[in-house]
């Protein structure tokens, strides 16, 4: 076996490890650490530091099968989850090879902006298609909060994404 098919087995053992322990922590772990009832969301923050640490095949399948996963448990319309951190890994590896880097920094700056189009997003919901702005900005505040909840959690996961690019290097 080659050094580079050793490489990339261990690249794909490593995504799926963090794949399990993201998927546990925000299942079953992150229920215990709510503040205000608000707990972190680590499916964005994963996918973001996965994409810039891995080529867009391995975040675009990181994603779908995060999303899937939590799309099955969470009680939302099947897929939504998968779609949202596919277009997310997506967008950011566009981003990140046109115009930004991808250090910690960058990562932040993308948790940032997704939070942003999220608000957007809620906004035009709330507004124009339920037409109720009736406990909109507890929602905006709460998606905020986690936002910067979830950061804190975002930084050990790049660091353990970059040392993963760093040893076992980015395979196109």
């Amino acid at each position: 076996m080659s050094i580079y098919t050793k490489k990339r087995i261990a690249v794909y053992l490593l995504l799926s490890l963090l794949l399990v322990t993201v998927y546990t922590f925000q299942t079953v772990s992150a229920t215990g650490i709510e503040i205000f009832g608000i707990k972190p969301f680590m499916l964005i923050p994963a996918v973001i530091c996965v994409t810039l640490s891995c080529t867009l095949p391995q975040s675009v399948a990181f994603s779908v099968i995060l999303g899937l996963a939590c799309d099955a448990v969470s009680g939302v319309m099947f897929g939504k989850y998968a779609l949202l951190l596919m277009i997310i890994a997506c967008i950011v590896r566009f981003v990140s090879e046109n115009a930004i880097s991808d250090g910690i920094i960058a990562a932040l700056i993308y948790q940032v902006s997704v939070y942003i189009v999220l608000t957007v997003y809620k906004l035009f919901w709330k507004i124009f298609i339920i037409g109720s702005t009736f406990g909109l900005g507890t929602e905006i505040l709460g998606l905020w909060i986690e936002c910067i909840y979830s950061i804190i959690f975002a930084i050990p996961i790049f660091f353990f994404c970059k040392w993963m690019k760093g040893k076992f290097g980015q395979d196109e």
